[in-house]
């Protein structure tokens, strides 16, 4: 999961390097990328498999710097201003994730019924959450769902 936090940023960063024509700088990044996703894997084996998690999460935080560097060359968008824009939802969805870990502890329910309850509880915890901070990440999935039902 932690290793995922970065997937969005990773995947902007990259399409912005397609729509500006750089595909030689895309196959160099991955090349450079892979190369030390080894090295990481190779270092990280020793220690198990979570480890290897660990080295895993390493290897997507260091992997990010490069993609964002270059993006941020060509529109100006920098690592400060892509980080301060999804730090909101990652601070949102870490206080909902302790109070799910908490909750996991204190519930004697079996797991199937804390999945099902904790989950939708917090799926309903975020959504409300968000609505109610007027998050900018909720106002443009609710202006796109607006738009995709009434395209309908």
């Amino acid at each position: 999961c932690f290793t995922g936090l970065l997937y969005p940023l990773h995947a902007i960063n990259l399409n912005v390097l397609k729509v500006k024509g750089r595909s030689e700088l895309i196959l160099y990044l991955d090349i450079i990328k892979k190369l030390f996703m080894i090295f990481v894997l190779f270092l990280s084996y020793r220690f198990g498999v979570i480890g290897i998690l660990i080295g895993q999460f390493v290897g997507s935080v260091i992997s990010y710097v490069p993609n964002s560097y270059y993006s941020s060359r060509l529109i100006g968008y920098s690592i400060k201003e892509q980080l301060a824009d999804i730090y909101p939802s990652l601070l949102l969805s870490a206080a909902i994730a302790g109070a799910v870990f908490v909750l996991v502890e204190l519930l004697p329910l079996t797991s199937e019924l804390q999945l099902t309850i904790l989950g939708l509880a917090s799926v309903a915890a975020y959504l409300g959450l968000a609505v109610m901070f007027n998050m900018s990440s909720m106002q443009i999935a609710v202006s796109i769902f607006g738009i995709m039902r009434i395209q309908k």
